[in-house]
């Protein structure tokens, strides 16, 4: 995912990794709500407050809630049409209960290293074959790992880096016009050695991306080392609604 001249979550950790981001607090002027779409008012019912964004390119932290984690919560399937930016998490392929760990790219001390979270600002429970539903309020940029919930965050044991197949997103960059993107990444769990974890596929706005189980094949996806500095992968969305749906345990069938 690249979207103009954002450099994507996964170059913001090549950055972070080389010691390019250096820890920033965030101010704490609220941005209010924008009115995103003439044709339809979305709600930003069970938000908090809007962060006014921080650095550019690869330092950029955009809105993280205040206060923080309040930019993403978990919704029903009726409010699905209210909220203008949406995840919906899909349980066709799981065989026992997942639970989906959502973190923000910059954590509550405004580094980059969300990615490095204990404590999370949205975590969601996926019965098998059942179906849950997250909202992200407006110029957030985040990821979200799924994992058995018996076997709890998949973590890299050297540095504890949350690791397995990352769900990148970023909606309505405030940097990039309002332009928003998403993609499926395997980039930390190559890093760290290990790609032996559930596939994922996003499906939104009639973009698909995906790597399936222990990356036995990918599309439109993150799944090669080469690939760390490369922009454009995934999608790449003109500013306005976004609807995801994410396949846990992803493993090539028809979605």
């Amino acid at each position: 995912m690249q979207i103009k001249n954002f450099l994507g979550l996964d170059v913001l950790l090549t950055a972070l990794l080389a010691g390019s981001a250096a820890a920033r607090p965030h101010g704490h002027d609220h941005a209010h709500h924008k009115l995103r779409d003439v044709e339809k008012r979305y709600t930003t019912s069970g938000f908090g407050g809007v962060t006014t964004p921080t650095g550019s390119g690869d330092t950029y932290c955009g809105n993280v809630g205040s206060p923080y984690g309040s930019n993403m919560i978990e919704i029903t399937e009726a409010e699905l049409a209210d909220y203008e930016y949406t995840i919906t998490l899909d349980g066709s392929f799981i065989l026992q209960e997942y639970t989906v760990y959502f973190w923000n790219n910059c954590n509550q001390a405004g580094q980059l290293a969300g990615f490095f979270d204990t404590t999370f600002p949205l975590t969601v429970t996926v019965a098998k074959g059942g179906k849950a539903y997250v909202a992200i309020d407006v110029d957030s940029q985040g990821a979200f790992v799924g994992s058995p919930t018996s076997v709890g965050v998949p973590r890299d044991p050297s540095d504890g880096i949350i690791t397995g197949f990352w769900g990148e997103w970023d909606f309505d960059n405030t940097a990039n016009g309002g332009w928003s993107g998403f993609d499926v990444s395997a980039l930390v769990a190559l890093d760290s050695g290990k790609t032996d974890y559930p596939g994922l596929a996003l499906v939104g706005n009639g973009v698909t991306s995906y790597i399936t189980n222990s990356l036995g094949s990918a599309s439109n996806a993150y799944s090669e080392k080469s690939e760390a500095s490369t922009g454009g992968i995934g999608a790449n969305l003109v500013p306005g609604p976004v609807a995801i749906t994410a396949y846990l345990a992803y493993n090539g069938q028809s979605v």
